[in-house]
């Protein structure tokens, strides 16, 4: 009984093992954040050229001064969290958006801190139909 149970076990082991080194670092982060990584598009500030472009769980705000940076975040059911620290040390506040309908509009209560419109606009937004 304790043999089988090992035999088991050490199977179980083998298995899981062969299963993770065959899957790449980036493929598995991707299949455990599959929400953030699906949500792709750039998003327009309606009162001056500033942009959101979202890719590959990287945000790259687009000023319309010219001063690009580019910043990880996560989405999470209906909200979208960038983080705005550079290291574990910092202390700033990151940027939560709340993502509405079909991911066509952001809104964002803390974005004027960071000098961003508190509404965005998906570019090219073509609605799903619903039967």
């Amino acid at each position: 009984m304790v043999k089988g149970q090992a035999a088991l076990t050490f199977l179980l082991c083998g298995v899981m093992s062969g299963a993770l080194f065959g899957c790449s670092e980036e493929k598995a982060e991707r299949m455990l954040n599959q929400e953030t990584y699906s949500f792709n598009g750039i998003f327009e500030n309606q009162f001056n050229g500033d942009l959101l472009e979202f890719k590959d769980a990287k945000v790259t705000i687009i000023k319309e001064q010219g001063l690009d940076y580019t910043k990880s975040f996560e989405v999470e059911d209906n909200y979208l969290t960038i983080q705005m620290r550079n290291n574990s040390k910092e202390k700033r506040e990151d940027i939560v958006m709340r993502i509405h309908g079909q991911q066509e509009l952001l809104t964002c209560s803390i974005c004027a801190k960071y000098q961003l419109s508190a509404t965005w606009r998906k570019r090219d937004f073509i609605p799903s139909q619903s039967n």
